[in-house]
């Protein structure tokens, strides 16, 4: 009897025992359905924050140019082909992924520039935005209080950067003056030309800027045709192809 009855018992928990690893189971699957759909749910928010990073850039590109074209507009100057890309008429072609050259010769070997990029200026550790110009011969940068001065028997200018509330003074060599005929006027600008070197990306130059007050204009720095010729080619329907150039400082600064 003893022995019938705990076989009776021994089978009683074993089939316990069963039910609760069965349950204990169906548990273990439940959860891991659960946490895969919380993984895909996770990898769709993620995809979606994504499209919505890409709209606001869009968004972001599109009231740049919108701004430069009222400044423009509000200066009577025509807009240059580089601003004209932007705005909203038809359906733009495919640019060539090789880009062209000023020439219009196609070039595989040269740095593609979109219409703006971020350029470093080494004088002064900080990034600008820049438009690539390709209707100008000159490079422009924007400075105000340009002062021209000696120091050692050599010629050396001294200027300040608009809306900068430091003030800070910059110091540099003047290369010499020159004589700038702004688009839709007949006087002639007296500028200081310097040598810059700047950064984008991987590149580096030493090249030459006019100084001028840019301050209403939606860029502070132009690149034209003496930076660009035998450098780089020119895709207008590209912005920031170049990664920003990383210092100590300007991490810093970031």
């Amino acid at each position: 009897m003893c022995l019938s009855a705990c076989a009776l018992q021994t089978g009683e928990h074993n089939r316990v025992v069963q039910q609760e690893l069965g349950a204990q189971s169906e548990l273990i699957l439940k959860q891991q359905e659960t946490i895969e759909q919380q993984q895909q749910q996770l990898k769709r928010l993620g995809e979606s924050q994504q499209q919505l990073s890409l709209m606001l850039t869009g968004v972001s590109e599109q009231l740049d140019s919108l701004h430069e074209i009222t400044v423009y507009q509000a200066a009577g100057v025509p807009l240059p082909s580089e601003v004209l890309a932007d705005l909203p008429v038809g359906e733009q072609q495919e640019s060539d992924a090789e880009g062209e050259s000023l020439n219009g010769v196609a070039s595989a070997d040269k740095l593609v520039l979109g219409r703006n990029e971020w350029v470093w200026v080494d004088l002064l550790s900080k990034h600008f935005k820049a438009r690539i110009d390709t209707g100008s011969s000159s490079s422009t940068f924007s400075a105000d209080n340009v002062q021209p001065f000696e120091r050692n028997g050599e010629r050396w200018v001294s200027f300040t950067l608009p809306q900068d509330e430091s003030n800070t003074k910059y110091e540099t060599r003047l290369v010499r003056f020159t004589k700038i005929r702004q688009v839709g006027s007949d006087e002639l600008e007296r500028r200081a030309v310097v040598k810059l070197v700047i950064r984008m990306g991987d590149l580096v130059e030493e090249t030459e800027f006019t100084l001028t007050n840019r301050e209403k204009m939606l860029y502070p720095i132009t690149l034209g045709r003496s930076f660009l010729r035998d450098i780089v080619v020119v895709d207008v329907a590209r912005k920031f192809t170049q990664p920003r150039f990383q210092s100590a400082s300007s991490t810093e600064q970031e």
